[in-house]
């Protein structure tokens, strides 16, 4: 399916009125002290190129990354087809209803469908999350679970995710929050160029 064919999937699809829909994305943002989160669903490929998966993700856009992340997130059903929208359709308007609304329900959602994960984004959501709503404890001990072994055979923007997080962990320690708040805007920034989304009309 080629990029022309997943725009006009989602040109056909309807989301509620607080969504944007940009090439094969539809997305909202969530505002939590000028620090935002997309909640959006894309259309990505299948190996049968007359067939789509839809992702639902969730994704704090003050962790520095180059492109949209699919950790905290899930498919909405399977397969589908051109054929298949207005079933589609009914399954995302059942979803439209579980989707979080403010910081509290990411934290809640977060919790309940990846607590368990081992993985170093969930971390950083996570304990970031906490960070905005003040619960430094829980961010400092949430932190504390990422792994540095064997870092010198990781890769070089895995190193520097690690890197990133020794610096959160270190202003935690301090207790300089508002420098926590600048070092979340700086790779804010960065994300927002990477992925091209405007925040500035909000």
């Amino acid at each position: 399916m080629n990029s022309k064919e997943k725009i006009g999937i989602i040109k056909k699809l309807q989301f509620p009125a607080n969504f944007t829909k940009k090439g094969t994305l539809s997305y909202k943002l969530i505002k939590e002290d000028n620090l935002y989160y997309v909640i959006g669903f894309f259309i990505d490929d299948s190996i049968d190129k007359d067939n789509f998966f839809l992702q639902y993700f969730v994704q704090p856009l003050f962790i520095e990354f180059p492109t949209y992340v699919f950790t905290l997130g899930q498919r909405i059903g399977g397969h589908w087809n051109i054929n298949d929208i207005p079933d589609l359709q009914g399954k995302l308007d059942n979803f439209f209803f579980q989707m979080p609304q403010n910081i509290h329900d990411i934290v809640n959602y977060i919790k309940k469908e990846f607590g368990g994960i081992d993985n170093l984004f969930k971390y950083q959501a996570l304990a970031y999350s906490y960070i905005l709503i003040l619960d430094y404890k829980s961010a400092f001990k949430e932190l504390n679970k990422v792994s540095y072994k064997e870092i010198e055979k990781l890769p070089l923007w895995k190193r520097e995710e690690l890197e990133r997080i020794e610096v959160i962990l270190n202003l935690l320690e301090k207790e300089k929050y508002g420098e926590i708040k600048k070092m979340f805007a700086l790779w804010q920034r960065k994300t927002l160029e990477n992925i091209r989304i405007n925040i500035d009309h909000i």
